[in-house]
């Protein structure tokens, strides 16, 4: 009769221990595989005892009961297999060292386990499709020597958590493609080889807090609540490549982390709140095509390497970038910010913003106040659509604000919204000849508090100046103290001022005309007292000496005033009948030509020829200036 042979799986044959002594379901199975929980567990401790003390370790299949899972300290000093394995009570590994394989593919840990401190110093380890239910799974302190795989591994919902801090993983490559449905911690843990987390989900927190990866390391994952690095250390690549667009995490904290590797986030989307606070990448970082819909903090943050690219990437929810530090000149071509802060933020070799949009919400601002670009700064067809301030901002080169094509007059890109607010109040530029505005619309309010004598303007649009934009020196007022610029008039006459001798330098005269217009009249408008009498009547008489048209009108409204008075007053020669006669007498005392007759005494006609005598040619001066600085220069 042929011996009998244990049902389990023909994969687990090699670890029986025994006949087939068990009936199970119509079957016969030895001690180890036995199914039915009415074995006896003393029965299988022995089994298990027997086969370690021979340095049998092939336990592929086992199913172990309460009291037999306990390989507290035991050294494994061959290859050992537990594939296929169910654990129905809490096991234990506490300081077990494998000296050979390990493997664990397909088991099954239906209670707490615990790795704690153990040792895996194997070619390979593996976790490939295990399935921990249990309350607490812990590998705490454990250290894998080769080749580790959690692939397809999978902690179950309801886990307290799955512990992995202080853990060692040595080997060349290391597979964390596992399903954590409670909270999974690696704080502390290091990673020396080539690690993945391809097709790892975090449904709970995930702490990587003070982790050290010192080999590249791929995270292609599902994160939905929070994902922490920090001060977490990357000496090798990290990509982060997500499997799905959309993410439901709440936060994704990478605060002082230090990543001297390279690092891509390139075509990721976070939904949640997003943090770099004080973090320091030392190597090239590629955040291109990024998509952060929630507030995102790179306050602090030091980029060091060789190259930032943040090109096409798009912040929503006010990105802050206060007091970062830029060590290169970063990219940030097609970005799109909101409400973004660049606050005290130093560009040591300026930044490219080229074709950058710059978008507002309800009483927010694009902020760059304090500042400092360092080298050449490009917002080549930038869009800023809203408020931005550029107050005491440092330029120390060259600064392009570069708009697009003309259409009709108007800038088809423009660089600066009209209905914006933009400042440059105390701004610093060391090279005030390399700031540039090239094809922009601009206006006169935006430049209050800055200096722009020497500022390269080409092809710039004003609004209210000639060949300009629509607009009035009252809307460049109003947009001052709705900024809270005090006193509104004085700086703005004093910005014109500028503006003016900038615009005559480059021999646009009808332009500095009319910024030199616009600066007496603030003054004017501020009060008649700034200017006093003689500076009003230079205003009604001439516009201040650039209004050739006044100067003329208020010239034929003397010659028409006087002549009338000829006509009227007694002691003159001419009567209403003579209205002809009387003009061209007056005419010719306008010019002083001395016309005739003229009275022998003093009289009112007398007085009239001299005081028209006077003032005529005073006007003619002024009427001379005029058309000398719209025409002859």
């Amino acid at each position: 009769m042929a011996e009998s042979v244990c049902e389990v799986d023909a994969l687990y044959r090699s670890a029986c221990e025994g006949a087939p002594v068990y009936d199970h379901g119509g079957g016969r199975y030895c001690v180890l595989h036995c199914p039915s929980g009415y074995k006896k567990a003393g029965d299988l401790q022995e089994a298990v005892g027997n086969k370690l003390a021979r340095g049998a370790y092939d336990f592929s299949g086992t199913i172990f009961t309460e009291g037999v899972a306990l390989f507290e300290g035991f050294e494994f000093d061959e290859d050992v297999s537990f594939a296929g394995a169910t654990f129905w009570m809490p096991a234990s590994f506490k300081a077990a060292k494998f000296g050979g394989q390990a493997s664990f593919r397909g088991a099954t840990f239906r209670n707490d386990v615990d790795f704690f401190e153990a040792e895996f110093r194997g070619r390979a380890t593996y976790f490939v499709d295990a399935v921990f239910r249990g309350l607490r799974t812990s590998f705490r302190r454990a250290t894998f020597g080769g080749d580790t795989r959690f692939s397809g591994t999978q902690f179950m919902e309801g886990s307290v958590g799955t512990d992995f801090s202080e853990t060692v993983f040595g080997g060349e490559r290391t597979m964390l493609g596992a399903k954590f449905n409670g909270s999974a911690i690696f704080s502390g843990t290091r990673f020396d080889g080539e690690t993945h987390f391809s097709g790892a989900t975090f449904r709970r927190e995930a702490s990587f807090q003070n982790a050290r990866f010192n080999g590249k390391t791929l995270f292609g994952v599902d994160f939905y609540e929070f994902l922490d690095f920090r001060e977490v250390q990357v000496s090798g690549e990290i990509h982060f490549h997500l499997v799905s667009n959309q993410l439901d995490f709440h936060l994704i904290d990478f605060s002082q982390a230090k990543l001297s590797g390279e690092v891509d986030f390139s075509k990721n989307e976070f939904t949640g709140t997003t943090s770099f606070h004080k973090a320091e990448f030392s190597g090239e970082v590629n955040f291109s095509q990024v998509k952060f819909s929630l507030n995102t903090d790179f306050s602090g943050t030091q980029f060091s390497g060789k190259r930032t690219d943040f090109s096409g990437a798009q912040f929503s929810g006010g990105p802050n970038f206060r007091e970062a530090t830029f060590n290169n000149q970063p990219d940030f071509q097609d970005t799109t910010f909101e409400d973004a802060t660049f606050e005290n933020t130093t560009f040591q070799y300026g930044a490219d913003f080229t074709g950058a949009k710059f978008q507002v919400t309800s009483k927010r601002t694009t902020d760059f106040r304090r500042a400092t670009f360092g080298g050449e700064l490009y917002f080549r067809e930038a869009e800023f659509d809203g408020d931005t301030d550029f107050y005491r901002a440092n330029f120390l080169d060259a600064v392009k604000f570069i708009g697009g094509v003309r259409n009709q007059g108007r800038e088809l890109n423009p660089v600066f919204h009209p209905d914006g607010q933009v400042s440059f109040t105390r701004a610093r530029m060391d090279k005030p000849e390399l700031f540039s505005f090239d094809t922009v619309d601009l206006r006169s309010s935006w430049l209050v508090g800055v200096d722009a004598r020497k500022f390269d303007f080409t092809d710039v649009k004003w609004y209210g100046m000639p060949g300009g934009l629509e607009g009035t020196f009252d809307e460049e007022i109003a947009a001052l103290e709705k900024r809270g610029v005090e006193p509104p008039h004085t700086l703005l006459a004093q910005a014109c001022r500028r503006l003016s001798a900038n615009a005559e330098d480059n021999h646009e005269y009808p332009l500095a005309n009319e910024f030199h217009y616009w600066s007496m009249d603030a003054l004017r408008k501020e009060g008649w007292t700034r200017l006093g009498l003689i500076g009003t009547l230079y205003w009604a008489l001439s516009g201040y000496g650039v209004r050739a048209a006044r100067a003329f009108l208020v010239l034929v409204g003397l010659w028409f005033l006087f002549t009338t008075l000829y006509v009227l007053v007694h002691s003159s020669p001419f009567s209403f009948s003579e209205f002809g006669q009387a003009a061209a007498y007056s005419l010719s005392a306008l010019v002083r030509l001395n016309p005739r007759p003229q009275s022998e005494e003093l009289n009112w006609f007398q007085t009239l020829v001299t005081i028209e005598g006077i003032l005529g040619p005073l006007q003619i001066g002024l009427l001379l200036l005029a058309i000398r600085r719209k025409v002859m220069r």
